[in-house]
């Protein structure tokens, strides 16, 4: 017999994978194998710590930490209908106790259905009522239970449980969570409730499908030794030496630090490019220089080669035609970035070659070069990497990141908009060869622009850029006005 409890805490958000606990459990295989969250390269997963007067301290990680939750619920807890965060698939796994779901097929009429729910504040009516179809599943202990993207809730505990689970984002059901994304933007949810880094994690997944299918590499080196009183390394070999179960203490997180006895071991590529900087002189800068439409000039082959950044100069980046032919001077961000460390890497001195990801840019709908390098295919790992029925999906991705105006690039991202155009010819490459397959005929129209059509694209944001920042002036001017008619007073 359940206890009945005065006051129910139902845990919903405990994400445990940097805690002792994540050496016990993990995420089914299926999960792993296809989350985007997969491919956030893992030198570039890093903490910061921060303290209180007391000395308590707080976590903040700079990548998506959504794989693994630990739900505790007493008896009697229940969770209204929802759909998750970005239109998230989600597994659970019952360890103790059992979960009922009352489960709703996100079809076009049951999401209008639902937003109509959503809107009505005072309503107590159970959604499964309103709509044609509601299916009941018994979640018992040692069940695991995988809800696709989009699908509509709500889960009742009649036994006190204890529960693990995840969401993660995946290229079976993009068209899905990119609807759903689209009406956490209507409603406006807070960022606080929305999956984590997501388009960082999206560039991150295309980047890796591109460097196994193409060599081409865009994400910058980068060294798992800089830790200090803002940043820590934290990825697979911080847990393989079992300091995620270290306490965080303050005085190890002094300014000038955080000093180990021993240190992390590189990546191969950090280590050949740090040897490459040193061939430079560092009094070299590197100039990129765009014409009047918004393409770099040709540049000499033998600086090709010089490093990408110096580590003690600035950059001068003649952005020309793109903003007016202002000429800005860059300081590189900290830590700095390396340069090429052999010729498959795609760093090269080509258009905004610093790092992208430096807040929400534009970068990625600029146009490509008319001197972009052939691009070499290994169709074997094309045909792995991407399934056929994935390639609709995936296009659909692309296409709403090209007629987005700004998005948030993850830093060490260079030239995002070859990356986007790459991944592009990969996926008419996997749309090409499954037609010649004759399996999947079922295939939605391919939806992607030509170049003509991405050259469209872009200048429409680039006018539709102008006239907001036109607004923005205006509104300064009107405000300032009426600030000094009140001083005038």
């Amino acid at each position: 017999r359940q206890e009945v409890k005065p006051e129910l805490y139902n845990v919903l958000s405990l994400e445990f994978s940097n805690t002792a606990l994540s050496e016990h459990v993990q995420s089914p295989s299926l999960v792993r194998d296809i989350d985007w969250a997969s491919s956030w390269p893992d030198e570039r997963k890093n903490r910061t710590v921060t303290f209180d007067k007391e000395g308590n301290f707080t976590t903040t990680h700079n990548y998506p930490r959504v794989e693994n939750y630990c739900l505790m619920s007493p008896n009697s807890c229940y969770t209204d209908f929802h759909i998750d965060f970005h239109g998230t698939s989600v597994w659970y796994h019952v360890k103790k106790g059992k979960k009922i779901f009352w489960i709703v097929e996100p079809t076009d009429n049951n999401l209008v259905l639902y937003d109509e729910y959503l809107k009505a504040a005072d309503n107590r009516a159970f959604f499964g009522d309103i709509v044609t179809q509601c299916e009941l599943v018994e979640v018992k202990p040692g069940s695991t239970l995988i809800i696709p993207s989009g699908w509509i809730h709500s889960v009742f505990t009649p036994q006190d449980s204890l529960v693990f689970g995840g969401n993660f984002l995946h290229s079976r059901q993009v068209q899905m969570q990119l609807k759903v994304l689209a009406s956490e933007n209507r409603i406006k949810i807070n960022k606080k409730y929305r999956y984590p880094h997501s388009e960082e994690t999206v560039f991150f997944f295309i980047s890796e499908i591109v460097r196994r299918v193409t060599k081409r590499e865009y994400i910058r080196p980068e060294s798992r030794n800089q830790q200090n009183a803002y940043k820590e390394y934290c990825g697979v070999l911080f847990r393989d030496k079992k300091l995620h179960r270290r306490i965080p203490i303050e005085k190890n997180y002094a300014d000038d630090g955080i000093v180990w006895d021993d240190k992390w071991p590189e990546t191969k590529e950090y280590e050949i490019s740090k040897a490459k900087l040193a061939e430079f002189d560092d009094e070299k800068e590197e100039k990129v220089v765009l014409n009047a439409n918004g393409l770099e000039e040709e540049i000499d082959e033998e600086d090709g080669a010089m490093p990408l950044l110096s580590p003690k100069k600035d950059i001068t980046v003649r952005k020309g035609n793109w903003d007016g032919g202002r000429s800005v001077r860059i300081s590189p961000p900290w830590p700095h970035p390396l340069p090429s460390s052999s010729p498959s890497l795609y760093l090269s001195l080509v258009q905004f070659n610093l790092d992208a990801g430096v807040g929400a840019t534009m970068m990625h709908t600029l146009p490509l070069s008319k001197n972009e390098p052939a691009l070499h295919m290994d169709e074997d790992v094309l045909k792995e990497a991407i399934h056929p029925l994935a390639v609709p999906q995936l296009e659909s991705l692309v296409v709403y990141f090209l007629n987005k105006n700004k998005v948030d690039l993850p830093h060490g991202l260079t030239r995002p908009n070859s990356l986007l155009q790459c991944f592009m010819k990969l996926l008419r490459k996997r749309r090409w060869m499954a037609e010649c397959e004759g399996k999947y005929p079922e295939l939605e129209p391919c939806i992607l622009p030509d170049d003509d059509e991405s050259r469209r694209i872009y200048e429409v944001k680039k006018e539709e850029e102008k006239k907001r920042e036109a607004d923005r002036k205006r509104k300064m001017e009107k405000r300032k006005a009426i600030e000094e008619g009140e001083e005038g007073e």
